[in-house]
């Protein structure tokens, strides 16, 4: 089990270990993106819907949508 954890800043993943998160726009474009951290800051970005794709360690991709 995961979480994706949003503080106005920064978005954080807990309970899995990432090798890279990437933060896609609805035109698939990559916004912003990170590696070996479970830590990625989005304070840049306008308000809109996103998807996180989070590539772990043990090679599983989980994507998850994001409100910001």
């Amino acid at each position: 089990m995961f979480s994706i954890i949003m503080n106005g800043t920064d978005l954080t993943v807990s309970g899995i270990s990432p090798k890279r998160i990437e933060l896609l726009a609805s035109n698939g474009a990559v916004v912003a993106d990170c590696d070996y951290s479970s830590t990625l800051n989005i304070k840049h970005l306008p308000a809109g819907v996103y998807i996180a794709k989070i590539y772990t360690t043990d090679r599983r991709v989980i994507s998850h949508k994001i409100l910001r």
